[in-house]
């Protein structure tokens, strides 16, 4: 089949697919509230993920669950949010689930959710506390009480949201989805999430999305620009991270992009360079976007702004859109073409080779070692040692599963700048797997912010004497 016919089949294909117009619902979610109210409780405002604005909200939700800062959802949340179950991983596990208190599960928790959370065991484990602080709080006469509120932000996001066509994003990746919501959120940061839900139907796409101000103590959420921004920016994540995270290997080798970036980006909210990327992604279409739907004057403006907050490889990207754009004959979908757009991420790494200290951590040591087949099952902690100074105040020991990761028998815990050890307890002619630093999450880092490339600790213990 030659290139045209199988361009013009595709886009066929693609015609037929959006003859019923793709729309953009907006509302208050329960799960969503649910979840917000235990980051609260947890102290959660530490990260700059709950709005700092005043709203009289956040206040009553303060006074109402107060009763409930000591509720093991709220404890756990705590302890899985510093292990890297943070930003947008929270949400995109709980909209697997259905409406509270029951959260019945409606779609198979994805890889990526279980990966963030630790483990699906542990992920379920969240889950079911987070029904039983439902149910002892009762949670859902809270949320009915407040829907005279809900009605009114969500009324007058509808009134910006007019206007705001989808299908235009869905036609420049080259793709669509099930269905697309923006959940309004009034305890969250106004820079939001944009989560996705991959179920038996096709893609759902979300927007969760905090108030931009307050005014006389309710939620504002901004101006019909700022609702346009965000459908193009929070619905492209729902295109885009996928793509990063399908070239995820050759993503991560150029993150000696991230030492000059690491903090404006950390400023902002972006931990670890595959964050980065998603932005920078993100951001170079919507510059694109800017100059094709608003013209050269504000497509110069989103482009400035871009850079002018530190995501210094928009402009090469946004020159490899543009021929995106003149080549759709031949990269139907930006996923045909995304080779390129990693392809501008390696030019700069190997013009900008890091030395040093700022060198990228490499494992040289483990206890037990990886591989072998006879442990002694008296081992009584787990050792990993790397190459430089590491950041001790962070690590990430992931579970794949809860049958293969030992018990622990106390916290993980440096023992110096290189070496950290997790105490455990471990059961004789037993399978384990511990991970190292996966799913985007790079809580082993050196000290300069380097994350440690991902590692699987494979191991087998002997039989009883």
């Amino acid at each position: 089949m030659n290139r045209s016919l199988a361009l013009a089949l595709a886009l066929a294909a693609f015609a037929r697919s959006a003859a019923e117009k793709s729309t953009v619902r907006i509302s208050v979610d329960p799960r969503v509230e649910l979840l917000s109210v235990v980051e609260l409780l947890s102290g959660y405002e530490r990260t700059g993920l709950i709005t700092r604005f005043d709203v009289a909200y956040k206040k009553t939700v303060s006074e109402k669950f107060a009763a409930q800062r000591e509720h093991r959802a709220v404890k756990l949340f705590d302890e899985m949010s510093r292990r890297g179950f943070s930003f947008d991983a929270p949400f995109a596990a709980i909209l697997h689930f259905g409406a509270p208190p029951e959260l019945a599960p409606r779609v198979e928790p994805s890889e990526y959710v279980c990966g963030r959370a630790g483990s699906k065991a542990k992920l379920l484990e969240f889950v079911d506390a987070l029904r039983d602080f439902a149910l002892a709080s009762d949670f859902m006469k809270f949320f009915e009480s407040q829907q005279p509120l809900y009605d009114t932000i969500v009324a007058d996001a509808k009134t910006k949201l007019a206007g705001v066509d989808v299908s235009m994003v869905e036609a420049y990746y080259g793709d669509r989805a099930k269905s697309y919501d923006i959940f309004l959120a009034p305890l969250l940061h106004p820079g939001g999430f944009g989560p996705r839900v991959i179920g038996d139907g096709g893609v759902e796409v979300y927007s969760i999305q905090g108030p931009y101000g307050a005014a006389a103590g309710q939620p504002t959420y901004g101006t019909a620009a700022d609702f346009r921004y965000l459908v193009w920016h929070e619905f492209s994540h729902s295109f885009v991270n996928p793509l990063v995270d399908r070239f995820a290997d050759a993503i991560d080798e150029t993150d000696d992009l991230w030492v000059p970036l690491r903090e404006r980006m950390e400023e902002q909210g972006y931990g670890n360079w595959r964050n980065s990327v998603y932005e920078h992604v993100v951001r170079a279409v919507t510059v694109r976007f800017a100059y094709r739907e608003l013209g050269d004057a504000e497509g110069k403006k989103a482009l400035d702004d871009e850079t002018s907050h530190a995501f210094a490889h928009v402009p090469a990207l946004t020159e490899a859109l543009k021929r995106y754009e003149a080549e759709r004959d031949r990269y139907p979908k930006l996923a045909d073409f995304f080779p390129q757009i990693v392809a501008i991420f390696d030019k700069a790494a190997a013009a900008a080779p890091v030395s040093g200290d700022a060198k990228k951590p490499k494992i040289v040591r483990t206890t037990p070692k990886s591989g072998d087949r006879a442990v002694d099952p008296a081992v009584t902690q787990i050792e990993i040692e790397f190459d430089v100074d590491m950041d001790v105040r962070g690590f990430a020991w992931l579970q794949r599963d809860a049958a293969t990761f030992p018990e622990k028998t106390g916290d993980p815990k440096w023992t110096s700048k290189r070496t950290c050890v997790m105490p455990v307890k471990l059961a004789a002619d037993h399978e384990y797997w511990i991970g190292v630093n996966n799913f985007g999450i790079g809580g082993f880092k050196s000290a300069a912010g380097r994350a440690a490339g991902a590692f699987a600790l494979e191991f087998k213990t002997a039989s009883s004497r």
